[in-house]
């Protein structure tokens, strides 16, 4: 069954065939996403796993969990990478860390290339999340 949702035509005036289009994307995501938070409240809350039934207090309950921003939000897998690479070249750059053979051979250059790649990962993450 198939759920439709219409918007009054004198609430779309003023609306480019390119913001209707816009808004109808937007209006499918949060949909979407209402969808799967109120399955989530709906099987944390029903302990038997049996005859799965999404209420409309659960749904309202989703509504508030989203827009108060309580919600688990998915990482991506930049954001994956960012973390396991700043962690990995971290380490690194500890390891590395010996001012003793800095002088000689190409442990600096090492040194360097981690330290940069730590912090490049550590901003991308930071600034993305």
């Amino acid at each position: 069954m198939d759920l439709r949702i219409d918007i009054p035509e004198k609430n779309l005036d003023g609306f480019t065939k390119g913001a209707q289009d816009s808004l109808k994307k937007a209006v499918l995501n949060y949909s979407n996403e209402l969808i799967e938070e109120s399955n989530r409240i709906e099987a944390d809350r029903n302990a038997s796993n049996k005859n799965a039934e999404v209420t409309g207090a659960i749904v309202n309950d989703a509504v508030f969990y989203i827009k108060r921003g309580l919600t688990k939000r998915k990482k991506s897998r930049l954001m994956i990478a960012c973390k396991i690479t700043s962690a990995i070249a971290s380490l690194f750059a500890g390891a590395l860390y010996d001012p003793a053979k800095f002088t000689e051979g190409h442990d600096i250059i090492y040194f360097i290339a981690a330290v940069v790649i730590a912090i490049i990962s550590i901003s991308i993450s930071v600034i993305k999340e």
